[in-house]
């Protein structure tokens, strides 16, 4: 039992880096039905399909891979994250964003998200396709003080 099982992830881009890790999760047991994948190549999307993974041409639909995700990886290069989460900042609510955009602070992501802050990066690699890959973590939490008068 993992806890992902029954998770509905939702990676934005569909690339080497999303590929890798989705390879990954599928081989660790992850449903492939419970994956969504929003890439605007119809390439891509088909192959992923093929694969048994949901597809959404995010072109068409910017925000139906976000809706109803409970883990939303961004996996799209860094200089076109602003653009491709302009498209479905305003429906995130509680789900765990995960960038493995390289160079992009937490802060830069959650303005970018208008102020959503439920961010983790990540750095893989690509041998998390295969369950060998090592994978860097940062999580910034921000505490609120109550202060009294």
């Amino acid at each position: 039992m993992s806890v992902l099982d029954n998770k509905k992830i939702s990676f934005i881009g569909g690339g080497n880096m999303a590929q890798a890790l989705i390879s990954g999760l599928v081989g660790c047991g992850i449903k492939p039905n419970l994956i969504t994948v929003a890439d605007p190549s119809s390439d891509a999307r088909e192959q992923l399909a093929a694969k048994g993974l949901n597809t959404v041409d995010p072109m068409a639909d910017p925000k139906s891979a976000v809706i109803g995700a409970d883990i939303v990886v961004l996996a799209v290069k860094p200089q076109m994250m602003k653009v491709v989460v302009g498209a479905f900042a305003d429906v995130l609510d509680n789900q765990l964003v995960i960038s493995v955009a390289a160079g992009l602070s937490t802060d830069l992501l959650s303005n970018m998200l208008g102020g959503y802050s439920n961010i983790v990066r990540a750095m893989p690699n690509t041998p998390s396709m295969i369950q060998m890959g090592a994978t860097g973590f940062m999580v910034q939490i921000t505490f609120q003080q109550n202060r009294s008068s």
